[in-house]
């Protein structure tokens, strides 16, 4: 009759095992146990990554309904008007469409540059 435990816990087969772990000598356990140490930490490393992954992951879809309704925002509408003219929009109409093209606008310095650029390369 066969045993119900298979063949792999035979006592001969253990007592080989056995004998084979008794003749091991510790230097030959130094690069296996520096495997495994570093097989280790880089698990442990990939499992701390994924959770800050996962937990930014979940902060950025997640919406403050308090703080959006509290918070107040602020425009610089002298700023926005200064830009709003150097690109040619008028402001003060909402939803009007910007102009084809926006006014070239040079400015005196500039000017003032290629001309002296123009003169000194003439003068070569």
């Amino acid at each position: 009759m066969r045993k119900l435990y298979g063949s792999w816990a035979n006592t001969n087969d253990m007592n080989k095992i056995l004998n084979k772990l008794k003749n091991i000598k510790p230097k030959q356990l130094v690069y296996p146990s520096i495997v495994g140490i570093v097989v280790a930490l880089v698990a442990f490393v990939f499992v701390l990554s994924a959770r800050f992954l996962a937990m930014n992951i979940d902060k950025s879809l997640v919406v403050d309904e308090q703080s959006a309704t509290s918070g107040f925002v602020s425009i610089d509408l002298a700023g926005y008007a200064a830009v709003a003219k150097k690109i040619g929009i008028n402001p003060n109409e909402p939803g009007a469409p910007p102009p084809a093209s926006a006014p070239a606008t040079v400015s005196p310095s500039l000017i003032d540059l290629s001309k002296t650029l123009a003169a000194t390369s003439t003068k070569k």
